[in-house]
This record gives C-alpha cells, structure tokens and sequence, in this order.
C-alpha cells in the first residue's frame, strides 16, 4: 500500500523538488502551498508522513502540528524543515525530525525512511 506523504511548503521550488527527491512509486504525494490547502487535504485522507516548512504564513504551525500529534498519535509523522537556525530548537512535542534547509539530499531521504519505517497506520474510521 502506498504511503500518503504530504509535503506543506511556501516556496514552490522546494515543493517540486521533494517528490523527485524521494522518487519511489509506493509514496502518493499531497502538494500543499499554504496551511488553508494542508486543512482540506488532511480532511480527504490521513498523513503517513508530514514534510512541513515551520515558517509559513497563515498560522501558527508549531501550534498545529502539536494539535495533530495529540489527535493522530503516533499513527503520523511530522518532518519540519526550515532556513531559520533551530538548532537549539526542541521540537519533540510538535514534530519527530527537524532538518535545516538547504538540506543534504541523502540525510533528507534516510530521515524519511526511519519515519516512515517506524510508523503505525490508523484508520479514519
């Protein structure tokens, strides 16, 4: 079955390049510009993995990946990335991974695989 990977990002470059990043024909991918789109795609169909820039405008995304995490538990994972420097940023409470853009390609890819290796899937019902 094929993983649902939705990708939540302002800049349309890195939007196009994340699907090509992660080419593999088992991940089904949800392209979200803006958090108002990311609300009535998650509506549709539940995340395996969240790839989300911290930094958009239109809310508060910290506050709603802590919302998400407590309402989907563990059966989502939530990839943050940024250009801002958070290294002393502790995001355990709101996302499982944080990575730095520009981010290396092949850290990138591993940290979505153990997120996607370690996930356990609920149903909407």
């Amino acid at each position: 079955m094929a993983k649902n990977i939705f990708v939540v990002e302002d800049d349309p470059n890195i939007l196009e390049v994340i699907p090509l990043v992660l080419n593999k024909k088992d991940y089904d991918f949800f392209l979200c510009r803006s958090i108002d789109s990311f609300h009535g795609a998650i509506l549709k169909r539940i995340p395996d993995l969240i790839i989300m820039e911290i930094l958009l405008p239109g809310g508060n995304v910290l506050e709603l990946c802590r919302l998400l995490k407590a309402r989907l538990e563990d059966s989502t994972k939530i990839l943050l990335m940024s250009t801002a420097d958070y290294s002393s940023f502790q995001y355990a409470d709101c996302a499982d991974e944080f990575i730095r853009k520009p981010f290396d390609i092949e850290h990138f890819r591993g940290a979505v695989s153990v997120l996607l290796a370690c996930h356990n899937k609920v149903s909407l019902n």
